[in-house]
């Protein structure tokens, strides 16, 4: 649990480090999805990894523009067998719902500060999240639900071939 004596910038400093590690997840999934020849969700997967390191980025700099030194710290572990597109899915919607908690966690704590500007930065973090959850969370199932089938595994593939990763402003 977070200490309730952190200030906010600490509080966002975590939610810094829950970006990165969401980001290193996905990449080490794209590669995943790349070796297993699903291009088309390696694609949506590298996607959601500029994504985050962008959020991340948007963070660092965030906290750069309050005097904050920032701290990154370790990258959580990544399993070594990942062998089925349906376990890469099933690890990144785990992967995002853990991050959401960490947010959340740092969301809840900066309910106590005066510091608006953290609570509306963090609480756009928070939002973006639960978006990134259910999207994550929908694929999944749907991969599921196929059962295993070459066939219509190949189809929602060819579905994510030309998604396009949009650049924020950082």
């Amino acid at each position: 649990m977070i200490s309730k004596k952190r200030n906010p910038k600490e509080l966002i400093n975590i939610a810094l480090n829950a970006d990165l590690s969401s980001a290193h997840c996905f990449l080490t999934m794209y590669n995943t999805a790349v070796h297993l020849e699903y291009f088309g969700i390696a694609n949506w997967i590298y996607a959601e990894y500029q994504e985050r390191l962008a959020r991340a980025l948007r963070t660092m700099n965030y906290l750069h523009s309050r005097k904050v030194i920032t701290r990154v710290t370790g990258i959580k572990h990544m399993p070594n067998l990942i062998t089925t597109i349906i376990h890469v899915l099933k690890f990144i919607a785990t992967s995002e719902i853990d991050n959401e908690e960490h947010i959340d966690i740092v969301r809840h704590e900066l309910e106590e500060t005066d510091d608006q500007e953290a609570k509306d930065f963090i609480i756009a973090l928070n939002d973006e999240q639960d978006i990134k959850v259910k999207e994550a969370e929908a694929l999944f199932i749907e991969l599921k639900g196929t059962s295993g089938n070459k066939v219509k595994l190949r189809e929602i593939d060819e579905r994510f071939k030309n998604i396009v990763y949009k650049k924020p402003v950082l």
